[in-house]
């Protein structure tokens, strides 16, 4: 149960140098803050009666940092070009969390000449699990994401006219229980 963290905090290390100068300087602040913040060890419950609570981060991206909660309003983030950071998945609860991740959409709007091409799918993870085999858990759990603006790129030739990523995070407890974050809409022309 302790390699998990250990791993996850490792892989996000790698991503993190692997990342441009500008990504780096903004990621180590936001990588600080979680690292090494798995809550507690407990034993997991026959039965948990309240949904984890779940938190989606977004790094200080010029007028500071936002921690969205299940009660926060829809938020829209205009991505600069050549954007590229790190979002976190926050779920705490008191009798463990077994999964958190992120869910959402991303979608091009491309136009070749006359013709406007539009592109849609939707999104899910990164995810990290707990089975529960080992009868105990971490009440917190986090995960990052990379929100990067070139990847919503248009093919050769066409122009992209918009484009649009919508992450939310989520968070499920050992009883099946789950608890979501507000959303993020980031957008670029």
């Amino acid at each position: 149960m302790t390699k998990r963290p250990a791993l996850l905090l490792a892989a996000t290390s790698a991503l993190a140098l692997s990342c441009e100068p500008g990504c780096q300087k903004s990621l180590d602040p936001l990588l600080d803050q979680y690292a090494g913040t798995f809550g507690s060890v407990v034993s997991i419950p026959a039965d948990d009666a309240t949904a984890p609570t779940v938190t989606l981060v977004i790094p200080d991206l010029g007028s500071g940092p936002v921690a969205l909660t299940a009660t926060s309003p829809p938020l829209t983030v205009s991505l600069s070009p050549s954007s590229n950071f790190f979002v976190i998945a926050s779920a705490e609860d008191p009798d463990g969390v077994k999964e958190i991740g992120f869910r959402g959409t991303y979608g091009v709007e491309c136009i070749t000449g006359d013709q406007f091409n539009q592109f849609s799918t939707g999104l899910q993870g990164p995810t990290e699990v707990n089975p529960g085999t080992s009868g105990s858990a971490f009440t917190r759990r986090w995960v990052p994401r990379l929100v990067d603006e070139r990847l919503l790129r248009c093919g050769p030739g066409e122009t992209r006219r918009r484009a649009t990523i919508t992450l939310q995070a989520y968070g499920r407890n050992f009883s099946g229980l789950t608890g979501q974050s507000g959303s993020v809409t980031f957008t670029a022309p």
